[in-house]
């Protein structure tokens, strides 16, 4: 699906350009990006990043041309030119922090955490890591809490110790539940836990590192509660926490 999107994208950019759609164009740049950073083709899409930027501030949209240098630095990130991260981070940073949207303020924390994480400052990456987390639920857009606290977690198991991380880790698998459980459609519940698989991991990681049988046991416990809800609501079309306390029957007139 990544590959069709990318063709499909590819083939708008000279319609876009000719009709003169240069904010469209900057957003499938940008869409560009992404797929070439999912796809593990990054120099490509640190290009397509700087490409959509570029286009982004021809169109005078700063607030998405600072998410397309972020997007730029994340790549860069993944194909381990540190020191071109580091150089475009500096670059942003010049801006004061209040300035920016809250939602940059978060990607600048994030890439300075995992900057400071790749460069073996443990403490540093820590302590961006812990903003970016601060100031996601400051905001309050669940998604964005939930991979600042998924970061966290994986940084304090790593760093820091597993009693910290299964708390982090704990804090955010519930609330990356309570998200899920709303969206109405399973495929859009599949597709946003299979994306955010980080949080269970980690969780699981830090009870094994605790070593106690208790610990272990519960880690057993989390990864097959975890694959059992996922057949069950495909089974029943719904979340599977509507099913306690007589929920089945409000399922079922719903399908």
């Amino acid at each position: 699906l990544l590959d069709e999107a990318r063709v499909d994208l590819e083939a708008a950019l000279p319609i876009l350009e000719r009709l003169e759609m240069g904010f469209e164009k900057a957003r499938a740049l940008a869409g560009l990006a992404r797929i070439d950073l999912q796809s593990s083709r990054f120099p490509a899409a640190v290009d397509r990043a700087d490409d959509a930027r570029s286009a982004f501030l021809g169109v005078a949209n700063r607030r998405l041309a600072d998410r397309a240098a972020l997007l730029a630095i994340e790549s860069c990130l993944a194909d381990g030119r540190f020191d071109a991260a580091e150089a475009r981070l500096s670059s942003m940073s010049t801006t004061d922090p209040e300035d920016l949207p809250e939602a940059t303020r978060i990607g600048m924390h994030a890439m300075r955490s995992m900057l400071a994480d790749a460069r073996g400052r443990s403490d540093e990456a820590l302590t961006a890591a812990r903003t970016s987390l601060t100031v996601a639920e400051a905001l309050g857009i669940g998604p964005l809490v939930i991979e600042c606290g998924s970061r966290l977690a994986s940084m304090q198991l790593r760093h820091e110790s597993s009693d910290a991380a299964l708390v982090t880790a704990r804090e955010t698998v519930d609330r990356l539940e309570g998200l899920r459980a709303g969206f109405a459609a399973n495929r859009l519940r599949s597709a946003f836990l299979s994306s955010r698989t980080e949080a269970f991991e980690v969780l699981v990681a830090a009870l094994v590192a605790r070593g106690d049988e208790a610990s272990c046991r519960e880690a057993f416990e989390v990864v097959e509660r975890a694959r059992s809800r996922g057949l069950l609501e495909r089974l029943v079309g719904g979340p599977v926490d509507r099913l306690e306390g007589g929920g089945s029957e409000e399922i079922r007139s719903e399908e």
